[in-house]
């Protein structure tokens, strides 16, 4: 019986045929012959996938004139079936959760930051376009991703920005001077009111 015996490679799927071989020996006077009878199939098929390739995509918050705590910011990442909602940490990172890619191809996800309801904060409305193309390194069998990002509106400093900038914006104070003039008799102090509306 002749068997394949199965290795430690991840990914390799190892085939489990047995393989049962008859060798018939006849002699004939002095002479051996050896006949062998072999199944039709005596080939060995195995295969490779690659374990799932990942990719971790990180970016970065700042908020100038004010005090970043964690979790003060949410960002989204959406794309090839992916819609997810984060928020910054203390430090200012932005992590989403790890991407993993089991097939060749290229996928397209857009990063952005959502934008809050603090009247004294001015939002980054940045858009991150995040490409991630996935081939297979034929000499290996293995996946290899390559990401790509490109930065555009809102706060973008150029192509490779990853830094989302927010900046709180200090009230501004005015001051209104009016006067009331009574024709007619002598002005009482606080005989009339006024609202500002």
């Amino acid at each position: 019986t002749v068997e394949e015996v199965a290795g430690s490679e991840a990914g390799m799927t190892y085939d489990p045929m047995k393989v049962n071989v008859t060798v018939t020996v006849t002699k004939d006077g002095h002479t051996l012959t050896a006949v062998t009878a072999l199944p039709t199939d005596t080939e060995f098929n195995n295969t490779f996938k690659s374990s799932p390739v990942k990719v971790n995509l990180e970016f970065n918050k700042s908020l100038s004139n004010g005090t970043l705590n964690a979790g003060d910011f949410s960002f989204t990442l959406t794309g090839n079936n992916v819609n997810e909602t984060v928020t910054n940490k203390t430090d200012g990172k932005v992590n989403f959760s790890e991407l993993s890619f089991d097939n060749v191809g290229v996928y397209n996800y857009t990063v952005k930051e959502v934008k809050g309801n603090k009247p004294d904060v001015d939002y980054d409305e940045m858009t991150i376009a995040v490409k991630v193309t996935v081939t297979k390194d034929e000499d290996s069998g293995l996946l290899v991703a390559k990401t790509e990002m490109t930065s555009t509106g809102g706060e973008a400093t150029d192509a490779n920005d990853r830094i989302f900038n927010n900046h709180v914006v200090a009230p501004v104070k005015t001051r209104f001077d009016f006067s009331k003039v009574l024709a007619g008799r002598t002005l009482k102090d606080d005989e009339f009111t006024f609202v500002l509306k």
